[in-house]
């Protein structure tokens, strides 16, 4: 496995940032929270809420659960992998199988 932030993650979405977390330590994303956070971003979009941030476009939240997700994301396809090594038969499977190895790989840095 790579070195990256043992999961799960969590995402703090606020109007103006989202943060993703290791879980349990979540603080608000708007308190100084860019030190800390596995990944940080402001908003984006082209809105403003009342107190002067940019309002997170719906692109910007899908992607911070996406993020989140991603330690859980990975075990699942580990696993997969080591699954379909064992019982993969068929074209298909075996495609498959190397998918989901790639994205390991790509996960891993490799």
């Amino acid at each position: 496995m790579s070195g990256h932030t043992k999961g799960p993650w969590e995402v703090s979405i606020r109007t103006g940032c989202f943060g993703v977390f290791r879980a349990g330590k979540t603080p608000n994303c708007m308190s100084g929270a860019h030190d800390t956070a596995i990944v940080y971003q402001d908003g984006r979009g082209e809105r403003f809420n009342g107190t002067g941030y940019c309002v997170l476009t719906d692109e910007q939240i899908a992607n911070a659960h996406l993020l989140a997700a991603a330690p859980d994301l990975l075990k699942a396809c580990e696993e997969a992998a080591a699954l379909l090594n064992r019982i993969a038969d068929t074209d298909y499977e075996i495609e498959c199988q190397h998918r989901i190895e790639a994205a390991i790989r790509a996960a891993n840095g490799e």
